[in-house]
């Protein structure tokens, strides 16, 4: 790889003028200096992008040359996304939360784990960050591809997250990758086509990432399940991108994969969502109940007696 490869820093804005400062003060503050900021404004509707301008005439003006703002119309963030990675320039890319604040080394220590292992992702710990308090958190290290997919696809030790997982940009090619339609778990359909394509997959234990989070027991029971929906159908779409001619590489986890989506239906409060997906639902009914799942052994028994009503 390249020595002090350019980074390609990638910032979705809206509606986020709260905390908009605060995360672009530690992404300007970098101490690695070989990165373009692209800071896609996405319709926003609130005072985000002028914040963004009024510190790069002021404290930050060293790094305005490095900064581009790309205006666009509300997509939503997939197509913010989407936006943000066709106009990336650099060997490798990484994806922050703009209400969400990175810590001012987390560049250079992913650069330094890439440039050591000539890596195509590079993986660091983060912190869950709540009002009062944070929790020190990190991905589980598996060794093999498969068992990180599988424990993601189950939310088990392993995050689809964008903003802890600096990738080589080579792994993103707009012709041949898939974005999905829906809000929810799309960082999950980017992130699984970004391991099924790298060779080269690094850790670090360094928590350099401190994201805010929000509690989903406090959003109202509709809310959490139209994210139902856009969960299953963004977990579909990715099943049916993959597989071309009967023929996905996820083929060694399609039992637990499709366990998973059918318990997102049940767990959230949607069941009927199966009776729009005749083949998960007839796949889920002819599976057998075996430990070696990654569903819980009495879930998978309540999905039998719901797939196996009329």
């Amino acid at each position: 790889m390249e020595k002090n490869p350019l980074v390609s820093i990638i910032i979705p804005v809206y509606n986020v003028e709260q905390y908009i400062g605060s995360c672009c003060r530690s992404v300007f503050s970098q101490t690695y200096d070989n990165i373009e900021v692209i800071i896609v404004n996405d319709g926003t509707p609130d005072r985000s992008i002028e914040i963004v301008e009024k510190m790069l005439e002021g404290r930050f003006a060293r790094i305005k040359p490095r900064v581009k703002i790309i205006n666009q119309e509300n997509q939503g963030l997939p197509g913010a996304r989407r936006t943000g990675l066709a106009h990336a320039t650099g060997e490798y890319l990484i994806q922050f939360d703009p209400d969400d604040r990175p810590s001012r080394r987390i560049i250079k220590k992913m650069v330094a784990a890439a440039e050591k292992e000539d890596a195509d992702m590079v993986i660091c710990g983060y912190y869950n960050v709540y009002k009062f308090w944070k929790v020190p958190r990190r991905e589980k290290y598996y060794p093999d591809k498969m068992q990180i997919l599988d424990a993601m696809f189950s939310h088990k030790h392993f995050r689809a997250f964008v903003w802890n997982k600096m990738v080589r940009r080579s792994l993103y090619d707009e012709k041949s990758f898939m974005f999905p339609r829906c809000f929810m778990c799309e960082d999950l359909v980017l992130m699984a086509q970004f391991i099924l394509r790298a060779d080269k997959i690094v850790y670090i234990k360094d928590k350099l990432y401190n994201y805010k989070k929000t509690r989903l027991s406090t959003l109202p029971e509709e809310v959490l399940k139209k994210r139902a929906r856009e969960v299953f159908t963004n977990e579909v779409e990715l099943w049916n991108f993959l597989d071309k001619d009967g023929n996905t590489p996820l083929a060694p986890i399609k039992d637990d994969y499709m366990l998973q989506l059918a318990w997102v239906a049940v767990r959230w409060k949607v069941p009927e969502l199966l009776n729009d997906y005749p083949d998960v639902l007839e796949y889920v009914r002819n599976l057998p109940i075996d430990r070696k799942y990654s569903l819980e052994v009495e879930h998978q028994m309540l999905l039998k007696e719901i797939a196996g009503k009329k």
